[in-house]
């Protein structure tokens, strides 16, 4: 179980112990409910004691994932893409039959079968990390190309594939920024958008779009 989602069960934890003790409130006939507010006033403090127990949940878990992300930014800038021997070869044999495709292109039909047909050796590779030996690849035919054309058709490939390529450690570096931003608060969020006890600000939410 990652960070976020240990929080994140923490909320929901006390999430479902509030819908329980308010479906107690509600159910109970004793007498000290006969009294008019009563159960309101006590799902109150429940609500209280909720958003103070979902704000110290919150708080700790941005302490802790902003530790984990300055951990993991040290790690993802020393990180590196492994290609293995086999694919670094393979890569370097279909870039020079590219490179010597595009040399030859009499026209612009030519070019695309010669990017077409590296595309599709293209697609046996495996692993992510190869790909990187791909940029690298394309990054020294491009120098070489005469035709615009040609140029134009590597550089958008070259965009293409640099564009997401990540290590496993930048890769994890990510989800630990996005879960910073999405936080641990959701399941409290749902139950103040759909619990009756919170009507009062779904009855505020409502007169807002009006």
């Amino acid at each position: 179980m990652d960070l976020k989602q240990t929080y994140q069960r923490q909320v929901e934890q006390e999430v479902t112990k509030f819908r329980k003790a308010v479906d107690k409130i509600n159910e109970s006939d004793h007498p000290t409910y006969s009294v008019p507010g009563a159960r309101d006033y006590e799902i109150s403090e429940l609500i209280r004691e909720l958003e103070r127990k979902v704000k110290e949940i919150d708080i700790e878990f941005r302490e802790q994932i902003e530790g984990a992300i300055e951990h993991q930014t040290k790690v993802a800038m020393r990180s590196q893409h492994y290609v293995s021997a086999t694919d670094r070869e393979f890569i370097k044999q279909a870039s020079v039959e590219l490179k010597t495709a595009l040399t030859f292109a009499g026209n612009k039909a030519e070019v695309l079968d010669a990017i077409n047909a590296y595309e599709s050796r293209l697609e046996t590779l495996e692993s992510e990390s190869a790909f990187s030996e791909v940029i690298k690849q394309l990054a020294e035919i491009m120098p070489n190309l005469s035709d615009d054309f040609a140029k134009q058709k590597v550089t958008h490939l070259y965009r293409t594939l640099s564009r997401g390529l990540q290590t496993p450690e930048q890769a994890q570096l990510e989800e630990l920024k996005q879960a910073k931003i999405t936080g641990v608060k959701r399941p409290f969020t749902t139950l103040k958008m759909t619990h009756p006890a919170f009507k009062h600000i779904q009855a505020a939410r409502r007169s807002t779009r009006y």
